[in-house]
């Protein structure tokens, strides 16, 4: 049972507040007995509560998810400057080899 039904009980048997025809509305609606009524009550736990969860739940995914992509730009970052080295050593090795190449070809011709 869900705990906004539960506070349905209590206007149901003039516990606090009570079910009536409310003529503003035009429906049925909880009045007050006694100078109570349960409405704001009812209103912060049927809206305010499950709106505050949200808020904090998401709040905390937004940050979690911020953290996460924060910590992947820091990491492509550190590895630009590591893939630049190794392109530049690659480069190296590949003209070198090319070179290398070249000599020998000269050397085998003369």
């Amino acid at each position: 049972m869900d705990i906004r039904f539960g506070f349905a009980v209590f206007p149901l048997f003039e516990v606090w507040g009570k079910f009536g025809y409310d003529p503003k509305v035009g429906t049925c609606s909880i009045m007050k007995l006694n100078g109570r009524s349960p409405k704001m009550t009812l209103y912060i736990v049927a809206f305010g509560l499950p709106s505050l969860v949200f808020l904090v739940c998401y709040s905390r995914i937004f940050w979690v998810v911020h953290q996460a992509s924060q910590r992947v730009i820091k990491d492509s970052l550190e590895n630009v400057s590591i893939n630049r080295s190794v392109t530049f050593s690659s480069k190296k090795v590949f003209f070198g080899n090319i070179i290398g190449i070249l000599r020998w070809r000269l050397r085998k011709q003369l």
